[in-house]
Formats: C-alpha cells, structure tokens, sequence
C-alpha cells in the first residue's frame, strides 16, 4: 500500500482472530485494590481510538448474518480447562470514517488522520469487569469509498487556476501500460492540427533563408530505408508477429552511428 497503514472501507467487514493461553497455575481471580475477587469468565471488548487522540473512543459494530449493523457486543471467551483458549470475531466494521481522507495531487493528504484497533480482553467479577490484556494495533485509515479508487491515483490529474487547462506530473501512456516518455502512444495518431515545436530566437544563432534552388537536392540526398519490426518489439507492442509490415522512414540520430552509410535496404528497426 502507498500509505503503509492498514486501509479498509467503513461498509467493509473483516474478522480478527483471538489466542489466549491459561497456564496450568493461573489463578482464578482478579487483583482489584488489594483486594482478589472471583473470575465469572473472560469477554472480548473491540474498539478504536484516534491515533492523535487516545482518549477518543470510536465504537466498533458488527452485522448479523442478514447485514443488520448493530453495536458490537463483547463476546465471551470459551472456558474449560487451561491451554490456548481460539476465539474468531467477523462481520465487523468501524462505525465511522477517518477525517481527511481524500488525497491532494495523488498524495496522502498531510493532515490525514487515523485509528487504531484496540482488542481489550477484561475479567467480569460480581463487582464488575477489568482489563488484564490489551492489544493496540498499528495505524487504520477507514475511508467511505472503496480504497480501490485510491489506487488509481486519478487525483494525479490537476486543474491549474484557470480551471481551463488539465496537467499530470508523470509519464502518460495510451494503449501501452509501460510508458517511458512524457507520453508514449501504441497505435496511430489522428490529427487536425499541426504539430507545434516551441522555438526561442534567443537561443538560436545564425538564422538565414534556404537556398530554395537546392530543395530538389536536398529531396534526393535524403536517404530513405526500408524496415521492419522485429518480433521482440512486436511481442511488446501487442501487434502481429506473423506478417509484420515493412515502412519507409529516415534514420533517427542514434541508429546513424550504428548502420553503415553502404546498406540501402533491408535494415531492420
């Protein structure tokens, strides 16, 4: 998980599962100022706490075979002789959410907060009920959406101030989930307009007119290959391997040093 924390839905339920362990000396009653009163028997208490605020109690609830919610009630641990007592709990789900959830530009929200699990097994008396074991458990974040939204990180798309323009920090890809540029697109491209390549005449020396009589030249000492893609590449793209087609192009900057200026044809890309 990109929180690190224990994440559920609210509407959610999850199970927890229960070891106690009687040793055959363990006494039968319960230290209570000084005083020892008899143990009736051992209930499980389940609720949470505001991890920035431990005093703050956040009740626990569970639902009946039909999904009826109802407020958790503590469940009695089995009795008998001594050893390792099991006990499993479901159906159980937190009765709020956690504050802050939504994250801002894809990120945890810096003023998320969080529970903690608190399984508190307490010794009932005639007198009342005391905690002689308690468990915290590590930081919960308890969302009202399902937490499988969040992984989508579609909050990674931000509108500027204007509210006219959208933009992502990150590699975008369309039909290829591996992107390796700003935006990498498997498949062809439709467009209406024309491809726009910011210039700066301050970063730019010794600009003058082409000789429009050597524009013929130009065309004819243009090299030009034939290619095709090789299996690999086309494995990758998700394209047909067993007929691959044959384009025309020029040679990008990095494959010139790689092909000698001799081979004309049949160089494969």
């Amino acid at each position: 998980m990109a929180e690190s924390v224990f994440i559920c839905q609210k509407k959610n339920h999850f199970q927890i599962s229960l070891n106690l362990e009687i040793s055959a000396d363990s006494q039968t009653v319960v230290q209570v100022e000084n005083a020892y009163q008899p143990v009736i028997c051992y209930k499980v208490h389940l609720y949470a706490i505001k991890a920035e605020s431990a005093q703050k109690k956040i009740t626990m609830e569970q639902s009946t075979a039909d999904r009826t919610k109802r407020p958790y009630t503590p469940v009695r641990f089995p009795g008998g002789s001594c050893g390792t007592k099991s006990l499993t709990i479901g159906r159980l789900h937190f009765s709020e959410t956690t504050s802050n959830n939504m994250r801002k530009k894809g990120k945890l929200n810096p003023d998320q907060r969080y529970f903690q699990l608190v399984v508190d097994i307490r010794a009932y008396t005639k007198q009342g009920n005391y905690s002689i074991c308690c468990q915290v458990s590590d930081k919960v974040i308890v969302r009202a959406s399902n937490p499988g939204q969040f992984e989508n990180d579609v909050a990674l798309w931000s509108k500027d101030r204007s509210g006219e323009c959208v933009y992502r920090m990150g590699h975008v890809g369309i039909n290829n989930d591996k992107p390796d540029q700003c935006l990498a697109v498997n498949g062809n491209i439709k467009l209406t307009g024309q491809i726009m390549t910011p210039a700066d005449i301050r970063f730019t020396d010794r600009i003058y007119q082409a000789n429009t009589r050597e524009n013929l030249e130009n065309v004819t000492n243009m090299k030009l290959y034939r290619y095709c893609h090789n299996k690999q590449y086309l494995n990758y793209a998700g394209l047909s391997v067993e007929r691959p087609t044959e384009d025309l192009g020029v040679l990008g900057n990095e494959l010139k040093t790689l092909i000698p200026d001799a081979v004309t044809e049949g160089v494969s890309g």
